[in-house]
Formats: structure tokens, C-alpha cells, sequence
């Protein structure tokens, strides 16, 4: 899948237009609708308790939750001060809880849609820019992300900050692209983590990505002693500074993990231990039958059910465009990494008894990468012909002599030899016409 020359300055404006659209409207439009349990019971005054910490300065006391759900609190809190401001500077007259909610939610919209504009400009660091176009519609168009990027909770905003985390690393990584993409991969994990736990899963992937492609980098070096030290360098420079960005981000976040680490250290082993360990309490069911821990089938006819029909079709086309599309060994190494990342964190959630279908929202916009690739490497990608016999010349040649293919190819193709006197059969590759006997 070769890069495609540069797009046109017009269409890639209008595109970005398009793609803007897409993400904000559906995330926007009547966003005070409606409202869910999780909000109403916790995340509403969460937020406000955590606004009210950050003003009287008690920063031991935003350790609230074990999600931890830092970023939807401070998001919350934003929703909160716009309230406000619209009141004091008479934009409004009262204040109806329709209009409260959903300008508590906007600012997490904001977050979101922001979040696919950015992803699509990694994308086409990572893959042509059709196949970037493409995936970036299927992010801001799928239901099951709109439907969880229209609250104000944790799942969707773990998802948009992973996925930046990690196509930032690959920008960074394999297109050994400016020092910013290795401080965005860090601080977008750090926020992934501090909006709920699970992502923690983002550290290993950035490892793996890191050696493995650091390796790949300098393993073509001719001497070996050179070759590991320049490998051990720049994993431990880059992790180095991956790590106090990340670390730093944390810091700034969340006050609580510098005036109180004891007690953030409690709520996230409670959160594992007391929530992720145990199942629901208002219990579950899977396929037909109550259970309150469904088995490790739950997430994978999670995914199947979830996933919009244009992506499953998609990413049952993905091995074809493996192997007849135009991929180049970079590109085929972002597949891996991205179809791992979405196993990794789907195993991980399997194996907790607590179960919920919003829990792989996050892995769902790298599925839409995934199918964008799959569905843009079909319609790129040309399986070789049926080979069939080629009729043996009468005469030209003794048996002792190598023969050639007739190839229908233009003359610029090659006429390959075949070998002995046997039959031959050619497969037209362009621009060689490779033989067999």
C-alpha cells in the first residue's frame, strides 16, 4: 500500500470540514436529552466536590474515586465553570437541568472530537492518506463510540487518550518523526490512566513498540558491539523521556498523588480489589442466562454485536489485504501492533468477573483503523491471475535447451527462462512474468 502523492491543499480542507462535522454534530446535538445512572448517581457531584477541593486547596481531597476518573472530574468541573459563567454574565436567564447537563457534558464532547481531528493527522503519518480518511470517518461515525462519547464518564475518554497515546508512539517510533510525538504519546497515556486504570495497558504496548522497532532501526548495523549499545541508547533515552512526561503529567493532574500518595494508593488497590475483582452488584446476563461473572466469551460477541456492519466487513477483509494488498513492512508492522493492542486489552478486561459492554469501547476506534485498512487494501489490491498452461513451441529448440514464456506483457515485461523441457506455466506479475515447471 504505497503512500499516495500529496492531496490537494482544497480537498484535504474540505475533508477536515467533513471529518469535523461528523464528530461534533451527533455528539452534540439534544446532549441534554437524556441521562444515565452513572451520572446522576456519581459523576454530577463528583464533579463539584472536586471543583470545590481544587479551590479551597485541599488537594488530598480530589482522591475520590477508585476509577481514579481524574480527567471526567476536571472535565465535569470545566461544565460547572461555563454554568456559571453563562449565569453571571446574563446569557441566560435560569438555568433548567437539560441545559446544566449538557453543558456539563460539553466539554468532554469538545475533548472527543478534538481528539479524531488529531488522530486523523497521526493516522496519515502512518498510513496513506485515503486509508487516514477513511479510518478517521469510521472513528467519528460509530455509534458505539458516540453513544459513551456523549457522557460525562471515564470509558470513552480512556479510549480517545489511549488511541492517541499509541498512534502518537508510532508516529514517533517508526517515522522517527519530532521529539513532540514522544511527549503527546506519553502525556495522552498519562491521561488515558488517569481516567480510569485499565489504561495501564497503554505502558506495555509503547514498550513492545519501542523495542521492536528500535530493533528493527539498528539491527542492519555490521558490528555487534555497536549495534547493542545503539539499541540499549535509544530505548533508554526515549523510555527515559517517555516515562517523565508521563510521570509528570500525572503530577500536574491529579494533586492527590503529591499531597496524598498514601491515600491514592488505597483507592486505586480498593478500586482493584473491592470493583474489578468482584462481580457486578446489580448482577449480569449472557446469552439468554443470568450470570453475574459471564465467561471470557462476553467480549468477543461484545465486539461482534457492537461493531457497525461497515467495520466487521472490514476486518473480515483484513487478511486479504494482507496478502494481496500493497502493504510495506512498516505498515504492516502498525497492523500488528494495533490488532495487539486490541487483543491485549480485550484479554486483560476478560479476565476480571466484572463485565460490561462499555468496557472495550476503548479498543473500538483501532477496529475502525483496522477496517479502514482492510476495506482500502481490497479495492487497492490485485490477486494474481489464474496461471494456465502456455502451448509447447513445434519447433526452436531441442530438449536440452531453456525455454521461455510467451507472455501476453507489453515489452517492457521480461521474458523469464523456465528451466527444463517441461511444461511451463507462467504467472504475469508485473513487470516480470514469473515461471514454474
Amino acid at each position: 500500500m504505497d503512500t499516495p502523492r500529496r492531496t490537494p491543499p482544497f480537498i484535504h480542507a474540505a475533508y477536515l470540514v467533513l471529518l469535523l462535522l461528523v464528530a461534533l454534530l451527533p455528539r452534540l446535538l439534544d446532549l441534554g436529552l437524556f441521562i444515565t445512572d452513572d451520572e446522576a448517581n456519581f459523576w454530577l457531584w463528583r464533579s463539584q466536590v472536586f471543583l470545590e477541593a481544587l479551590q479551597r486547596g485541599d488537594f488530598a481531597a480530589t482522591a475520590i474515586t477508585t476509577h481514579p476518573g481524574v480527567t471526567t472530574m476536571w472535565l465535569g468541573s470545566a461544565g460547572i465553570l461555563l454554568r456559571r459563567a453563562l449565569l453571571e454574565w446574563g446569557l441566560v436567564d435560569s438555568m433548567p437541568f437539560p441545559l446544566l447537563l449538557a453543558l456539563m457534558r460539553l466539554p468532554a464532547v469538545l475533548v472527543h472530537t478534538a481528539g479524531i481531528l488529531l488522530g486523523y493527522h497521526l493516522l496519515r503519518r502512518i498510513l496513506p492518506a485515503g486509508v487516514a480518511m477513511l479510518a478517521a470517518l469510521l472513528w467519528a461515525a460509530d455509534p458505539f463510540v458516540i453513544a459513551y462519547s456523549r457522557l460525562l464518564h471515564t470509558d470513552a475518554l480512556l479510549m480517545t487518550f489511549a488511541t492517541l497515546s499509541l498512534l502518537a508512539a508510532l508516529v514517533y517510533w517508526q517515522q522517527r518523526a519530532h521529539a513532540g510525538y514522544l511527549v503527546l504519546s506519553a502525556g495522552c497515556g498519562a491521561l488515558a490512566v488517569l481516567s480510569k486504570s485499565p489504561g495501564l495497558v497503554v505502558l506495555p504496548m509503547v514498550g513492545l513498540i519501542t523495542l521492536w522497532v528500535t530493533w528493527e532501526q539498528t539491527v542492519s548495523q555490521r558490528h555487534t558491539t555497536t549495534k547493542y549499545r545503539s539499541f540499549a541508547l535509544r530505548v533508554l533515552r526515549s523510555s527515559f523521556i517517555w516515562g517523565a512526561v508521563f510521570a509528570l503529567t500525572v503530577l500536574l493532574v491529579w494533586p492527590a498523588t503529591w499531597a496524598a500518595p498514601l491515600r491514592v494508593y488505597e483507592v486505586l488497590r480498593t478500586g482493584v480489589e473491592a470493583e474489578g475483582a468482584q462481580p457486578h452488584m446489580t448482577g449480569n446476563f449472557f446469552l439468554g442466562q443470568i450470570d453475574p461473572a459471564p465467561g471470557p466469551l462476553f467480549y468477543a460477541a461484545a465486539l461482534a454485536l457492537r461493531t457497525t456492519p461497515i467495520t466487521l466487513v472490514g476486518l473480515v477483509l483484513l487478511p486479504l489485504a494482507w496478502r494481496w494488498g500493497e502493504l510495506d513492512a512498516t505498515q504492516r508492522r502498525t497492523l500488528v501492533l494495533l490488532a495487539g493492542y486490541v487483543l491485549l486489552f480485550t484479554l486483560l478486561m476478560s479476565i476480571f468477573p466484572k463485565k460490561f459492554n462499555r468496557y472495550v469501547v476503548p479498543v473500538f476506534p483501532t477496529l475502525d483503523v483496522l477496517a479502514a485498512v482492510g476495506i482500502a487494501g481490497v479495492l487497492q489490491s490485485t490477486p494474481p491471475p489464474l496461471s494456465g498452461p502456455v502451448p509447447r513451441r513445434p519447433h526452436g529448440r531441442g530438449e536440452g535447451e531453456p525455454r521461455t514464456c510467451a507472455s501476453p506483457a507489453p515489452r517492457t515485461h521480461r521474458r523469464v527462462p523456465c528451466g527444463s523441457a517441461g511444461d511451463c506455466q507462467c504467472v504475469l506479475v508485473a513487470p516480470l512474468s514469473y515461471c514454474g515447471v
